[in-house]
């Protein structure tokens, strides 16, 4: 434990729902140019991140605890409780950084929170809208802090207007964002910031593919393109980051040991690796990035997909529902050079089929538990865990469970829920009538 709090920068984490870095005018975007653009301008990009899922709950638990879904257990969209889904073992970023000493705080405009325990944060605030977050406890407090701060105002507004939100539509959106961005960070900033602005994924517009293969697709993904699974990740240290782009492949569980390690602290070595090395101009052993919709059921009007990619190809697994019966496809695209992705190489390609089936089984489908991880790598998970148990605030616990029981179990869960039942006895009827079946 590293309690000495001299010289500890204060963290804040701008997470921002959806956001594709090609609408930031920073990334060759003509969109105008905001205090969001200037802000990562500061620090180091890496711009081809790989997002696990292109929906919130198995996305940012992979950025927070560096693990795939099939060790932490949270892998999908509708659990019951998806705050106790995760696996209990399971250390997160947020405990290190408590465990560390640091004030940890919550602020976000999605009324379900991000999806993960409370059990490490002093202040969790979930709300509607971005305006007036209760950021005094943060700006108050005189120790080393660290705020995640998550708008949800690209999701929301293509999510309300997904059969028309074009690119147009989008950069509006990241604007306005930005605005909210350069508001708290000027109440907020204390001289000794790290700054981390990430997104989640991506979100589609309806103009984005010109091909019939994709124009059902949903707004955060149904087939796994590059528009929906990359994720935005910015570092902004001044005087500690070198400011530069870095477009080497990486993934969303690499957040956690990169940020963990450029604090000096002790971090598990899981599935994701620090990223540090390719900010020294240095390799890492890294080949492969993944996602998935997989059993989350994400959208309830859709069957799963996973997928495995290296640097040039993609493999993907489609989930194929005949009746009461599961079957499963395969598709390879270069994806570089086949941007609407129509020719499937499978065929062509067999050892490169093999290749990232082999990656996509051992990530997916060969599940290792964390206590296999952490015993792997002789981490010693039991000081942080035993101080996480001993230091709960009661207040946040009870806010926590109230949210899950009252928004998310009684309402927004429910409801698809229904949706997702009545989706499938209408596709059980439509395939034993009429020979019809999803893929």
């Amino acid at each position: 434990m590293n309690k000495n709090n001299q010289n500890k920068p204060n963290i804040i984490w701008f997470m921002i729902d959806s956001m594709r870095n090609e609408f930031l005018n920073e990334f060759g975007s003509d969109n105008e140019r905001t205090f969001l653009d200037e802000l990562i301008a500061q620090g180091v990009s890496f711009t081809n991140c790989q997002s696990m899922a292109p929906f919130t709950i198995v996305s940012m638990g992979a950025k927070l605890t560096g693990c795939y879904p099939a060790t932490t257990g949270l892998d999908g969209w509708l659990k019951k409780d998806p705050m106790k889904a995760i696996d209990q073992n399971c250390i997160t970023m947020i405990d290190i950084l408590k465990y560390n000493g640091y004030y940890n705080c919550l602020y976000t405009d999605s009324p379900y929170g991000i999806y993960l325990p409370g059990d490490s944060f002093d202040v969790y605030h979930t709300q509607e809208g971005c305006k007036n977050f209760p950021i005094d406890s943060y700006i108050n407090h005189k120790g080393p802090k660290f705020a995640f701060v998550c708008f949800d105002v690209i999701h929301d507004s293509c999510c309300v207007n997904s059969d028309h939100f074009g690119s147009e539509d989008f950069k509006q959106n990241v604007v306005a964002t930005a605005h909210y961005v350069k508001e708290y960070y000027e109440k907020m900033k204390t001289g000794n910031d790290l700054i981390l602005i990430t997104s989640d994924h991506g979100m589609r517009c309806y103009d984005d593919f010109k091909g019939p293969k994709y124009a059902g697709e949903n707004t955060t993904g149904r087939y796994l393109t590059e528009k929906t699974t990359h994720s935005s990740f910015n570092i902004v240290w001044k005087g500690n980051v070198k400011p530069q782009k870095i477009n080497n492949l990486c993934r969303s569980v690499d957040i956690m040991p990169t940020l963990i390690n450029l604090l000096g602290f002790e971090c598990p070595n899981t599935n994701g690796i620090s990223l540090i090395p390719l900010m020294n101009e240095e390799s890492v052993n890294e080949k492969y990035a993944f996602s998935m919709t997989g059993w989350s059921v994400t959208h309830p009007f859709t069957a799963g997909a996973w997928m495995a990619k290296d640097e040039q190809y993609k493999l993907v697994k489609y989930e194929v529902k005949k009746g009461f019966k599961k079957d499963y496809v395969y598709e390879l695209f270069d994806y570089i050079n086949d941007k609407e992705e129509e020719h499937d190489l499978k065929d062509e390609m067999p050892q490169k089929f093999d290749e990232l089936k082999k990656q996509m089984d051992l990530c997916f489908f060969t599940p290792k538990s964390i206590l296999e991880l952490y015993a792997e790598n002789s981490f010693d998970y039991q000081p942080i865990l035993e101080y996480r148990n001993t230091h709960i605030n009661k207040d946040v616990e009870a806010y926590v469970d109230g949210i899950i029981k009252n928004v998310w179990q009684k309402k927004t869960r429910k409801t698809f829920l229904l949706r997702y039942l009545k989706n499938e006895i209408r596709r059980i009827i439509k395939y034993y009538l009429m020979g019809k079946y999803n893929m």
